[in-house]
């Protein structure tokens, strides 16, 4: 199931790259350079995926002007995981991982993983050059820009996060921390109860537990 909403980007009077506001007192009033009614698989380093439905189509948006970059046709085996390093990462089932230029396109590698769908996550986590895949009792690393695997690690997990050098997993009762470039364990930490979410903010890990914030 797609989230669909529309699209719109407000610019500020003063500002001088666009961005979407809302408005409140005492600012500027916003000005709209562009909009479009469509939902955005994902967003980073200044470009939007539109995956159209039911048009059957796929757009690579410029977030600044709204200019297509690029188009390609939908393909329904196919899940956009997220951007990173100038990369567009794409999951295509049962069993693959392939990255697309961003701003042209083009393929760039692909490669076999064997994955594991974790509940209400995308299977992959991407920190700085590396992307982190979630697979079948294991994680593996790929350089982002060649696919080369950096490394893996035999770990069973419920839930993957990833900040700019680090990849934290829960592996039954443990938290376990990692760097993201090699793999090596940085510290584990007990969680007291099963985790039902997990998420980064403000260089703290947040682990919600039976509703509860820890």
């Amino acid at each position: 199931m797609y989230l669909r909403w529309a699209v719109v980007v407000l610019c500020l009077a003063m500002a001088s790259t666009a961005t979407a506001v809302t408005s409140q007192p005492g600012l500027p009033r916003p000005k709209l350079l562009w909009s479009i009614d469509d939902g955005m698989e994902a967003i980073g380093e200044g470009v939007g995926f539109v995956d159209s439905f039911p048009a059957e189509s796929q757009r690579a948006i410029d977030l600044a002007t709204g200019r297509v970059l690029w188009m390609a046709s939908n393909d329904h085996r196919a899940s956009v995981l997220g951007i990173a390093a100038g990369h567009l990462l794409v999951r295509t089932w049962p069993d693959s991982l392939a990255a697309y230029d961003l701003r042209t396109g083009a393929k760039q590698w692909g490669v076999r993983v064997a994955w594991t769908d974790l509940p209400g996550e995308r299977g992959i986590v991407a920190t700085g050059r590396i992307a982190v895949c979630v697979g079948a009792r294991e994680l593996m690393a790929f350089d982002v820009a060649s696919g080369e695997r950096r490394w893996s690690r035999r770990i069973e997990t419920s839930h993957v996060v990833g900040g700019d050098d680090a990849i934290f997993a829960v592996a039954g009762k443990k938290l376990v921390a990692m760097d993201g470039s090699t793999g090596r364990v940085f510290w584990r930490q007990s969680v007291p109860k099963q985790v039902d979410e997990l998420s980064l903010g403000d260089d703290y890990v947040y682990v919600r537990s039976d509703d509860v914030l820890k």
